[in-house]
């Protein structure tokens, strides 16, 4: 239901006006653990936030969907996403959430528990919809049963 009425918006060319649409419908997708669906959503916000200069909502969304890929365990798309966003706006290499971001990535390749909650600490997480923040909090640099580097020390 919520996709039909983005469409709508979109039909009309008036997605700057979904803003509440979008957020509920995030919001439900992301508490689903529907992820793949609010990156989606997010694929089209962004679109909103390009033509409109929204370049503080537009960092929280590049972030948001990297979290939404680590929490798939998609490091791949995770990372290739940083890539991509870092070279469709270069303010986003300069902001904070870029920073939360590079840490989750680095986080990742390294298997560092610790460089994990220090993203997950970074006083900008309050500011992300609070379903993306609780994913972020439930993250870890476990995968398929592996510890972390520091684990075997």
């Amino acid at each position: 239901m919520y996709k039909e009425a983005i469409d709508i918006y979109d039909i009309e060319q008036k997605i700057i006006y979904a803003g509440e649409t979008y957020a509920a419908a995030t919001r439900f997708a992301v508490g689903s653990k529907r992820y793949m669906d609010a990156i989606e959503i997010y694929q089209e916000i962004r679109k909103a936030y390009e033509q409109n200069n929204k370049k503080g909502r537009l960092h929280k969304l590049y972030t948001s969907v990297i979290i939404l890929y680590l929490a798939m365990k998609d490091e791949v798309a995770a990372d290739r996403c940083l890539v991509e966003f870092s070279q469709s706006c270069h303010d986003y290499l300069l902001s904070e959430e870029y920073e939360i971001a590079n840490l989750l990535q680095q986080s990742y390749s390294n298997m560092d528990q610790e460089l994990l909650e220090k993203a997950k600490k970074h006083h900008l997480v309050e500011f992300l919809e609070n379903e993306v923040a609780e994913v972020l909090n439930n993250l870890d640099c476990y995968i398929d049963g592996e510890i972390s580097s520091e684990e075997l020390l």
